[in-house]
């Protein structure tokens, strides 16, 4: 991971508008500022499904394209973002809502998500790591959004999220998603590089 410009000069950017690329060929991830310069680089995990065009959200393929942020999940719950679009999308279902709709439902939701038991041995597999970034798209394949597993509902959507296996890091090795180490997703995340509507841009 490579800060490549001084910390202490973004921080007086309160106004700069920054946006992400992520390489799927070379597994790296570049947070641009408002010239586009390179601000931040780290190394990634991607889809299983390799470097193809993604078809449904069973293909274990990360997509390319253009997308913007609608999610934030976190340990520090007081980053946790969704946007409204989501909410009234979600909201009507009674089910959802309680989960959209206040900020302890982000909470909640990130706590499900969690818990979940998706290789089935019987124990959380804490799939997401430290947090969640959920990606949405008008030209390429995100996901269902809100759905669940096992009754128990969860987002699902092409994210950058953590992983408890550091080994992903580097590997084609998620289910389409894009995997970050803890220290990158912490700087994302609280340097507020990310937020609701940043722009990803995903490329070869």
């Amino acid at each position: 991971m490579e800060l490549v410009e001084n910390s202490s000069v973004a921080s007086h950017k309160q106004k700069a508008t920054y946006s992400l690329v992520i390489h799927r060929s070379d597994k790296r991830l570049e947070v641009l500022n408002s010239q586009g310069g390179r601000l931040y680089e780290a190394p990634i995990g991607i889809g299983q499904g390799g470097l193809k065009q993604k078809q449904d959200m069973a293909d274990l393929v990360t997509p390319t394209g253009e997308m913007t942020v609608d999610l934030i999940l976190y340990k520090k719950s007081a980053y946790n973002q969704i946007t409204s679009q989501n909410v009234q999308r979600f909201a009507q279902n009674p089910q959802f809502r309680p989960l959209v709709s206040q900020p302890q439902g982000l909470v909640q939701l990130f706590q499900n998500m969690s818990r979940l038991d998706f290789d089935g041995n019987g124990s959380p597999d804490k799939a997401y790591g430290d947090g969640y970034i959920g990606l949405t798209s008008e030209t390429t394949i995100t996901g269902p959004k809100m759905s669940t597993f096992a009754s128990t509902p969860y987002w699902f959507s092409i994210a950058l999220h953590g992983t408890p296996n550091p080994k992903n890091i580097g590997q084609a090795n998620s289910g389409g998603c894009v995997h970050l180490a803890p220290d990158t997703l912490k700087q994302l995340i609280e340097q507020k590089w990310v937020q609701l509507g940043t722009a990803v841009k995903i490329v070869d």
